[in-house]
């Protein structure tokens, strides 16, 4: 269950069999986290140590994984490796709006996945996870959501939150339909088993599931037929000018499609 998976190009990705094999301050650790809906949890073992550290929240921006990382640093303070200053300090630096305002807008990466950044007041924000980026530079952030960062440059946002390899987002031009009432319908997953219900509300569309009580969700254009919906995009194939179907990619699936009704 230890043995951890292999890309073609022989790099090694640290999955196992449903298990993280990785090292934390300088010792081996097997460990796996869990997300639905509004829980959240990690599992942490130092095997080294036969020690076990497990974290259950029930909020969505708790964090667990460091959570359990900062239990550790107690617990074993006498064998992990020293902590890099730079990562004890959680610092803020004033950074102006007008700086703030350049980088606002939706960035895109080559694997045609969406981000965007938003100003809420003087905080910029990461609008699909909802969480605040900490300048600790003009162009470098943090958020207390990960221990990795976002930069920006010259119309680019570097985004190293999740992956051990940063990916690159280029800043795009966006443009919403001029009319959104082509859009509204029921649109029907086959192989969800489940209706979307797509209206307008505010001059805005918005998508809930039928027969959820679960408050709609704003879909943000970002083309003519590309609309951003929290981590995901949903994207409209048309006919004759008429919206007929839709495909959601997010995180973790791709190209779920939506029949219009």
């Amino acid at each position: 269950m230890q043995v951890v998976g292999t890309l073609n190009n022989g790099n090694k990705h640290g999955y196992a069999a449903g298990l993280m094999i990785s090292t934390y301050r300088g010792q081996p650790t097997v460990r796996h986290g869990g997300a639905w809906a509004g829980y959240r949890a990690e599992l942490l073992r130092f095997p080294k140590q036969h020690t076990s550290v497990a974290v259950l929240c029930n909020v969505a921006q708790s964090v667990p994984s460091q959570r359990a990382n900062r239990m550790a640093d107690i617990i074993l303070a006498n064998v992990l490796a020293p902590t890099p200053a730079a990562e004890k300090k959680e610092t803020s630096e004033s950074v102006s709006p007008d700086i703030l305002q350049r980088y606002v807008g939706v960035y895109k990466n080559d694997k045609d996945a969406y981000q965007r950044v938003e100003l809420k007041g003087d905080k910029l924000t990461l609008a699909n996870y909802g969480i605040e980026l900490i300048p600790q530079s003009p162009t470098l952030f943090r958020t207390n959501f990960s221990q990795g960062t976002v930069s920006f440059s010259d119309q680019q946002m570097v985004f190293g939150l999740f992956e051990d390899q940063p990916e690159k987002h280029t800043l795009i031009r966006t443009s919403a339909p001029k009319d959104l009432s082509p859009f509204v319908s029921d649109y029907y997953s086959p192989e969800l088993d489940a209706t979307w219900q797509l209206r307008l509300q505010d001059g805005q569309l918005t998508l809930q599931v039928k027969h959820s009580n679960n408050p709609p969700i704003t879909l943000r254009p970002v083309t003519e037929n590309t609309f951003t919906l929290e981590s995901g995009v949903l994207r409209f194939e048309t006919r004759s000018g008429v919206p007929n179907s839709a495909s959601l990619t997010v995180d973790r699936i791709r190209n779920i499609e939506f029949l219009r009704q």
